[in-house]
């Protein structure tokens, strides 16, 4: 099994994580969500918008570090994070061209949930976190389910990719079924 940390991103980065973004931008252009109108996701203001927002109250963004050499390969982050009774989050990922198919977003995934679903101090204390997926892709699909998160259902015209609403498949999993599948509790100790 590959063996990755997840770090948040710092100004250091900047190089190295628009170069991964930039030519895995035919990879990636398809599963993305459209961004505002006069946002590139691939430019420099992609950068600044990720250092600002990659630790909130709402929203967390890893970058996922091949452990042997600490080079970034992939992404993962929860937003969407809601409080309170619902205390969910909502997750996203992508992966750097020259790295898929290798187990290295798979890795990241798993340490992002465990890490989303783990009580405080070392975690988010989330009660459930999901991911929305379109059916095409079928990599991602993959990642979920090994992952270990559930399909939920089928969520048709949920969010707009390249200018167009796409259907989604919506994968979830709880705490419990977590604390389940390691056979141990996810709490700070």
């Amino acid at each position: 099994m590959v063996k990755v940390s997840l770090r948040l991103p710092r100004e250091t980065d900047r190089v190295e994580a628009l170069a991964l973004r930039r030519i895995s931008r035919p990879q990636l252009e398809p599963w993305e969500p459209s961004p505002p109108a006069g946002q590139d996701v691939y430019d420099d203001a992609w950068f600044d918008r990720l250092l600002a927002s990659s630790n909130t109250p709402s929203r967390v963004r890893w970058l996922v570090c091949r452990t042997e050499d600490q080079r970034i390969v992939a992404s993962v982050g929860i937003d969407q994070i809601f409080r309170g009774p619902f205390n969910n989050g909502i997750m996203g990922w992508w992966c750097g061209t020259p790295f898929t198919g290798k187990g290295y977003m798979t890795a990241g995934v798993v340490a992002a949930i465990d890490l989303g679903l783990r009580m405080e101090p070392l975690g988010l204390s989330l009660h459930r976190l999901e991911a929305n997926i379109r059916p095409e892709n079928a990599a991602s699909l993959a990642v979920a389910r090994k992952a270990g998160m559930r399909y939920e259902g089928f969520s048709p015209k949920y969010l707009q990719i390249a200018g167009r609403y796409c259907d989604h498949c919506r994968f979830a999993i709880v705490r419990e079924d977590w604390e389940f599948m390691n056979l141990r509790p996810v709490s700070g100790t």
